[in-house]
């Protein structure tokens, strides 16, 4: 019933370490097909989980140089009377990290969680999460270098099935998103 996480590489709270030459395919974050039952007051249902190539969080100082991160899917959301929203997929993903700098790497096809699929009775359809080569949040003096950022692609919104009830709203794509981040230094990026 929570989400269902996946991540090709997690880090928790690592420091001073170098990642280098490593390939990451095909992550894909878990689906929750479970409704949310005796739900009365509930705006979604289950959400999608979120996938990554490397996650980060609560890192210092790491160094990761020429990874290859291909096919990261974020997990769709619940359809259903209560659909869920589609889940955020990223290649990579920093979470409250500080001074970790991410350089000389390609991350191609990531595509965030497809929303879920409403019967439409009263609610439209879940929307499309964030799909983002690299994401960003919480963090203070990271540096992007030299990446090949291509095809990151926000979730498709979920469908409804009546006619007077709207789909989901598709989710957001985006080589590099970031937010609440500071200090953060980004050179020489080719985004396609």
């Amino acid at each position: 019933e929570g989400e269902a996480r996946s991540h090709g590489i997690q880090l928790f709270g690592a420091h001073d370490a170098t990642l280098s030459n490593i390939s990451i395919t095909d992550v894909e974050g878990g689906h929750n097909p479970v409704a949310l039952e005796n739900c009365t007051d509930c705006d979604t249902g289950a959400v999608g989980g979120q996938a990554a190539g490397l996650w980060l969080q609560g890192c210092a100082n790491i160094t990761a140089t020429n990874l290859q991160i291909t096919g990261i899917k974020g997990g769709a959301g619940h359809s259903g009377a209560t659909p869920g929203h589609g889940a955020l997929a990223a290649g990579i993903y920093l979470l409250d990290s500080t001074d970790c700098s991410i350089s000389g790497s390609n991350i191609t096809s990531v595509i965030g969680g497809e929303g879920g699929v409403s019967p439409g009775f009263t609610r439209s359809g879940g929307n499309g999460g964030v799909g983002a080569a690299i994401y960003m949040r919480e963090s203070t003096g990271c540096t992007l270098s030299g990446n090949l950022l291509s095809s990151a692609t926000g979730g498709a919104g979920g469908a409804s099935s009546q006619f007077h009830e709207p789909g989901g709203a598709g989710g957001l794509g985006a080589g590099v998103y970031l937010t609440q981040s500071t200090g953060c230094t980004l050179t020489d990026q080719a985004i396609t």
